[in-house]
C-alpha cells in the first residue's frame, strides 16, 4: 500500500520558554504550519516468514513569530521492519528493526553570566546560562535499534504457556536522547545522555 497526506495547521500553540511567570498572556505563541508526507508498506501474512515493512517520509514545517522552523517531533525518514519466523515445533523466531532519522533540537552556542547584587549579603551572586542558537537548527543523530526474540508454545490441557527470551537493543547502538552542556567545567562540555543499552529479558506468557 502506498498513502500520501498535505494537511495545513493553523492556530498552533507553541510554548513562550521566555515568557515571565506573573504574566499569564505570553505563555504560549500562536502559529501555522504544515504536514506533507507519504508512507508505504508491505505485508506478507502467510508462510513460515512472515511480517511487514513500513517506510515514511515526512516533513513538517511551522511558523511562529515570524520564525519558520521544523518542530521537535519532525522526523524525516522512518522505517520499520518486523519479521516472525516458524522455526517448527512450534518454536518462533522474531526479529524487529527501527530506523529514524534524527529529530531536531535548539543548539547551544555559548555560555553568559548574569550576576545580582544582594544588599543582605553585601556580595555579588553569578548564574550562567546558555545562549541558544536558531531555533531548531540542528538535529540528533538518527536512532535505529534491532530487536530479536525466541519463544515456545506448548499447552497443559486448557492452558496455552510461551516462554520466551528477548533481547531489546541486540547490538548495543548507544542513541542519544537528550544533550545538556555542564557549566561546572571549565570549558564547559556537552554531556550525552542515552537511551537504554542492550537488555535481555526471560519470560513467560500464560493464557487460561
Amino acid at each position: 500500500t502506498c498513502e500520501g497526506y498535505y494537511k495545513t495547521l493553523d492556530n498552533m500553540l507553541e510554548l513562550n520558554e521566555n515568557g515571565e511567570a506573573e504574566n499569564e498572556s505570553d505563555d504560549f505563541y500562536v502559529g501555522n504550519g504544515s504536514a506533507v508526507g507519504m508512507e508505504f508498506l508491505l505485508k506478507r501474512s502467510v508462510g513460515r516468514l512472515n511480517g511487514w515493512l513500513g517506510y515514511s517520509l515526512a516533513v513538517t514545517r511551522r511558523v511562529t513569530e515570524g520564525i519558520e522552523y521544523y518542530p521537535k517531533h519532525d522526523r524525516r525518514h522512518n522505517l520499520n521492519l518486523a519479521l516472525n519466523y516458524d522455526l517448527g515445533k512450534k518454536w518462533l523466531f522474531g526479529l524487529v528493526y527501527v530506523y529514524g532519522s534524527g529529530m531536531p533540537y535548539t543548539p547551544v552556542v555559548g555560555k553568559y553570566t548574569h550576576y545580582d547584587w544582594s544588599f543582605t549579603d553585601n556580595e555579588f551572586y553569578d548564574s550562567i546560562y546558555n545562549r541558544l542558537g536558531e531555533k531548531n537548527s540542528f538535529r540528533y543523530p538518527a536512532y535505529h535499534r534491532m530487536d530479536v526474540s525466541i519463544r515456545k508454545n506448548f499447552h497443559i490441557r486448557s492452558v496455552e504457556i510461551n516462554p520466551f527470551l528477548q533481547i531489546v537493543n541486540v547490538y548495543n547502538h548507544k542513541n542519544v536522547f537528550l544533550y545538556f552542556w555542564d557549566h561546572d567545567s571549565n570549558p564547559s562540555k556537552v554531556v550525552t545522555i542515552n537511551m537504554f543499552p542492550i537488555l535481555p529479558s526471560l519470560g513467560v506468557e500464560i493464557a487460561f
